[in-house]
């Protein structure tokens, strides 16, 4: 068995493509895909060609930058070590020339006795302790042998004795030394130091440097003699190309110093290695380092770049006017430093470049095919959306338009068409004066300045379009601005209000029926007090008129006669008062909106009020504020509001049995007029609160709930607003506010 609600209706069907259904406004507008996808292609491969093209120009440029950096680098790692070489050499004469002329030696040479031997040794001591890279300090006398000797050990310095001296005639550096010239220095090939006829190990690679030294009279009397470390000396060379095998180091011969494996070092004193010489190995490459003083070649396998120093000739270096010996073989003594750079360091740098760039140009390829394809969908969905759009906008039961600077149509929506009954090719271009009429252009031309002035305009106004009529309109001007800040023209959004108007004016007017019903109910609960209010001013015009009557028949004094007539004159206009106000209370007109000070109203209601407060023995109290801003409204409605704030709070006082007190305060701030009636009685229930404004809800027995639902409604149109609150010491203000005529 099936049931079925009745009630419920039936779902609309969906659309197609399940997103919108038929004649929705589209929220996601169809994209021609193959349209994208071929223009993503089209725009992304020619970039990617483009990228290609410079990918392989800057590889080209970069590897060509590497190449030069890195010869460069090794240019300049030759000219440090160049330099490097020549201030050590500096440093190392200099020391020379001290240890050949100090007083401890000056004393031996004069008398060499245990005593200034060991003075000469002590001295030669403490200048080793200060120099790391010297090994030994010795003076050698002209037959070869030692005379003292100092060396360098693991723990310190230590004197040679004497028995331990050895003889060094027969070694090639003394033979150099011996034919020295007064002034002149000696500086021996690099080479491994040998101790008694045997290479030291572990291997001691030394450089020799000497002068011959004489005694007080000229006559040459040895030679002092400095060995100088190499391994620092070839670690500081090393560092400057930051590899160890970077920078060699030859002879003149191509043996290596310092050669690009640790195996090939010192290939002229260890036989097993002399077949490793540069000749042997790169013999191309050492025919032309080998005669000439500095250049660059390429082999098979890397660049080199080498240059020839001369330690030995007299050109090399000058100290104090002291110059190198100037031997007979002073080629023989030539350093030949060279840097290689492989071609393997330089394609290693070109592989890391291609890397990057191949990953580079991957990410961009990607981005950009990445970017093709959101400006292909871009595109494709803003010329959907365009069609939608327009679509849209035509749809749409407003009338949507565009002015330019000269008040002229440049845009109108197939309403505004419509309802002008005009083609777009008429209306384009059309001033809107000529479109609207002069009636129509006069009553919104303020606002067409202020909105080409750059101000967002709204308003309404009631128009006569020509062949449609009177129509009530809303209508919103919006700026179009260049960049500037230049108005460029504005856009004009018109709904037509005109059923809206008519329902409103038709609720106005129930609204005023209404309270016409409610101030004739509140005048039918009134009706004893009103009856009490007419019946003491006719109770006393009574009394006065029979005392009058009985002193003028008694022959009574006439002036007392005269008081009376007065008082009777004073009771019937306070009667006729009492009337007039009912009257005008109750009766029924249209609004007569004024400027309205809002303290008058509030004492008439008082007035009116005072009798049944009297009865009801509670104390009406005003708390005016004078002078008070006025503000534009209705009178009578205004009175209607205020009657039924202070009559509720009256009758709400009437559960206190005593010292029963309403008061009635105005005061204003820079926006509004405030009313407000206080009572000291039980307050508002929440319960009763929540819905105190809504029609047909009370707290009274026999209260209908109309009154402060219709007191909103006439506050509401006003632009105000109507509210309470429960106060703590007990009781409630009710209170309401209008905004300012001119605030």
């Amino acid at each position: 068995m099936r049931a079925d609600n009745q009630d419920t209706p039936p779902a609309k069907p969906p659309s197609r493509d399940g997103i919108n259904p038929p004649g929705a406004l589209p929220r996601v507008v169809r994209v021609n895909r193959h349209w994208v996808v071929r223009s993503t292609l089209l725009y992304g491969l020619s970039i990617s060609l483009l990228l290609v093209l410079l990918g392989s120009l800057y590889f080209r440029i970069e590897s060509n930058n590497n190449l030069n950096l890195k010869l460069a680098g090794k240019e300049r790692a030759l000219s440090l070590a160049a330099l490097s070489l020549t201030e050590s050499m500096t440093g190392v004469l200099s020391d020379l020339r001290y240890l050949s002329r100090h007083n401890e030696l000056d004393d031996y040479l004069r008398s060499a006795t245990p005593s200034t031997a060991r003075r000469l040794e002590l001295e030669y001591a403490a200048f080793l302790r200060q120099k790391r890279d010297y090994d030994q300090i010795r003076l050698i006398d002209l037959d070869g042998r030692e005379r003292v000797r100092v060396d360098h050990a693991h723990d310190g310095v230590f004197v040679t004795p004497a028995s331990r001296l050895q003889d060094k005639a027969s070694r090639y550096y003394f033979k150099d030394m011996s034919k020295l010239r007064p002034n002149e220095i000696y500086v021996s090939p690099m080479d491994l130091n040998i101790e008694r006829g045997r290479i030291e190990m572990p291997l001691k690679p030394v450089i020799r440097v000497a002068m011959a030294v004489s005694d007080q009279n000229g006559q040459r009397k040895g030679y002092v003699v400095i060995n100088i470390l190499v391994k620092p000396l070839l670690k500081r060379l090393r560092s400057f190309t930051g590899a160890k095998t970077a920078l060699w180091m030859l002879d003149t011969e191509g043996h290596w110093l310092m050669g690009p494996s640790p195996n090939d070092d010192w290939s002229r004193q260890l036989p097993e290695r002399q077949a490793n010489t540069l000749p042997r190995r790169y013999p191309a490459a050492w025919a032309e380092i080998g005669k000439n003083a500095a250049g660059m070649l390429t082999t098979d396998k890397q660049h080199l770049q080498y240059a020839r120093l001369f330690p030995l000739r007299a050109s090399a270096v000058t100290v104090d006017g002291v110059h190198l010996a100037q031997a007979a073989a002073a080629d023989r003594y030539a350093w030949i430093l060279v840097a290689a750079t492989p071609f393997a360091e330089v394609e290693a740098a070109n592989a890391r470049l291609l890397r990057n760039l191949l990953a580079g140009g991957s990410l961009l390829a990607l981005l950009f095919f990445g970017l093709s394809a959101a400006l292909a969908y871009v595109a494709a969905r803003g010329r959907a959306l365009s069609e939608a759009l327009e679509k849209a906008v035509d749809s749409v039961p407003m009338l949507v338009s565009y002015v330019d600077t000269e008040e002229r149509y440049r845009f109108n929506n197939l309403a505004y068409l419509r309802t002008l009954g005009q083609s777009p090719r008429d209306l384009y271009g059309k001033h809107v004066r000529e479109a609207l009429g002069d009636l129509a252009y006069r009553k919104i031309l303020p606002y067409l300045e202020q909105a080409l002035a750059g101000k967002r305009v709204e308003f309404e106004q009631r128009l006569d379009y020509p062949g449609i009529g009177r129509r009530d309109v809303a209508v919103t001007y919006l700026p179009d601005m260049d960049a500037n800040g230049q108005v460029r023209g504005f856009y004009a959004v018109v709904n037509d209000v005109t059923l809206l108007k008519d329902t409103q004016r038709r609720e106005s007017q129930h609204m005023l029926e209404l309270a016409h019903v409610s101030r004739l109910a509140s005048m039918g609960e009134m009706a004893a007090e009103i009856a009490h209010q007419i019946n003491q001013p006719l109770s006393a015009i009574g009394m006065f008129n029979g005392a009058a009557l009985r002193n003028l028949e008694n022959g009574g004094d006439q002036a007392q006669v005269r008081e009376w007539l007065g008082m009777i004159g004073a009771q019937v206009k306070r009667a006729g008062e009492v009337i007039g106000h009912m009257r005008r209370f109750v009766r029924k007109e249209g609004n007569q909106y004024c400027e309205l000070d809002v303290n008058q109203p509030a004492t008439a209601v008082v007035s009116l009020l005072e009798y049944e407060a009297k009865a009801r023995q509670v104390a009406l109290n005003l708390d005016l504020c004078e002078p008070l801003p006025p503000v534009w409204a209705d009178r009578i409605l205004i009175e209607q509001v205020i009657y039924n704030l202070v009559r509720n709070a009256i009758e709400t006082l009437a559960a206190r049995e005593q010292d029963r007190r309403v008061t009635i305060r105005t005061h204003a701030d820079t926006e509004y007029v405030w009313l407000e009636v206080t009572d000291n009685g039980p307050g508002i229930d929440q319960e009763i609160g929540e819905h105190i404004f809504e029609a047909f809800s009370t707290q009274k027995q026999d209260g209908l709930g109309m009154g402060l639902a219709i007191s909103r409604s006439i506050i509401g149109s006003l632009g105000g607003n109507l509210g309470y609150n429960n106060l703590q010491e007990g009781g409630v203000m009710f209170y309401f506010n209008l905004p300012l005529e001119n605030p």
